[in-house]
């Protein structure tokens, strides 16, 4: 009895970067940046001029003032938009037989 050949090798494509496939689909994506003032050292590195817990208490208090106005503009609901269900007139429903 013979053996089986070995299995061909089938290639691989080149590993994707989520990155470049974004890029790709919905062009130039958001870039990080800094939440605090930072100072350039004289070794090329970066100091941050400000206490790291107050930037972090900023940053908290922006972000729950966000979350609030967003929770505001979800409780109002799409009213008066054109083409909300508010702004619809009510679709009747027939049963069957009458």
């Amino acid at each position: 009895m013979e053996a089986a050949p070995a299995p061909a090798l089938l290639s691989v494509p080149q590993a994707e970067v989520l990155e470049d496939v974004l890029r790709e689909q919905f062009g130039p994506l958001p870039q990080l940046a800094a939440i605090c003032r930072l100072k350039r050292l004289p070794s090329g590195g970066y100091s941050s001029t400000e206490d790291l817990q107050l930037v972090l208490e900023r940053r908290r208090v922006a972000n729950a003032k966000e979350r609030e106005r967003v929770s505001a503009l979800r409780r109002a609901g799409p009213q008066g938009h054109p083409g909300s269900a508010a702004s619809r007139p009510a679709a009747r429903h027939q049963t069957p037989g009458r």
